[in-house]
């Protein structure tokens, strides 16, 4: 396969393909990051499975400037063996299609049924969860039984999805606005994304312009995770009653704060009254 690092010309649309996934994911990741380090100078706490699908992006676009690399003839990578190459390509794709899922009905609980997120979120449920996502993804190539069960695991996000739907119609307008959006971002990964990718590695499409195609749908994955993680972050600062402005723009700081006229007032009605005492 061509982007496994086995090409032995340029392929100047792929090359053209790997500029663009990193030209999307750069500025996605900065912006997801940002947002991430106010929000949690802010008390926001990130999850394990946040933590995992953030880790698969940089995974992602490590792996795509070793591919440009090679694609440039600067350096030849056919001296790592392909038992390095496939794991690590697929597994990290694989892993992305779980944690995306996980991150989104995570948003979603949060909003609806705080007991449940806490629950789910907690170290003791959520890493066992993460450590069994890497390591049946990275084992992908080493045996029949490995391929069976992430073949199987691949129904897994659907299920999630179904479920961060069924939990978006449960969530009461009254108590939080419903996450429509998280949703459509969750729909469109899994729909757009996710299928394509698991039917070139399940060997469903095959052939050079099916490549391509699939290749570039892949990096679009670098977009989608990073606004999912934004729109999470944004859902639980609203559970937290942390101002949306804090976690997008700018850290809390004394002069932007706003004191509310009715506890000024209070405050000069209280000191009269000391005043007068005296």
């Amino acid at each position: 396969m061509v982007f496994m690092g086995m090409s032995n010309f340029v392929d100047y649309r792929l090359l053209a393909i790997l500029m663009t996934g990193v030209c999307l994911g750069l500025p996605a990741l900065g912006w997801a990051f940002r947002t991430l380090h106010f929000f949690r100078r802010a008390g926001g706490h990130v999850t394990p499975f946040t933590t995992c699908l953030l880790l698969s992006d940089v995974l992602e676009l490590v792996l795509l400037a070793f591919l440009m690399v090679e694609q440039l003839n600067i350096c030849d990578l056919k001296v790592y063996p392909c038992w390095i190459w496939f794991p690590v390509s697929v597994g990290v794709r694989l892993c992305a299609l779980h944690f995306h899922q996980l991150v989104a009905l995570e948003g979603i609980l949060a909003l609806s049924f705080p007991e449940c997120w806490a629950r789910l979120s907690s170290p003791a449920v959520a890493v066992p969860i993460s450590v069994f996502l890497w390591l049946s993804a990275l084992s992908f190539y080493l045996s029949p039984v490995c391929i069976v069960v992430n073949v199987v695991l691949a129904a897994v996000p659907v299920v999630l999805l179904v479920l961060s739907f069924v939990l978006t119609l449960k969530t009461a307008p009254h108590v939080a606005p419903r996450p429509w959006g998280i949703l459509g971002v969750a729909a469109a990964t899994l729909v757009g994304v996710s299928w394509p990718t698991c039917a070139l590695f399940f060997g469903i499409l095959s052939g050079v312009v099916w490549l391509h195609v699939i290749f570039f749908i892949m990096q679009l994955r670098l977009v989608t995770d990073p606004l999912l993680c934004v729109l999470v972050w944004r859902a639980a600062s609203r559970r937290l009653h942390i101002p949306s402005t804090i976690i997008t723009n700018a850290p809390l700081s004394t002069s932007r704060l706003h004191i509310p006229s009715t506890i000024t007032t209070t405050t000069m009605d209280c000191d009269s009254v000391i005043r007068r005492q005296r």
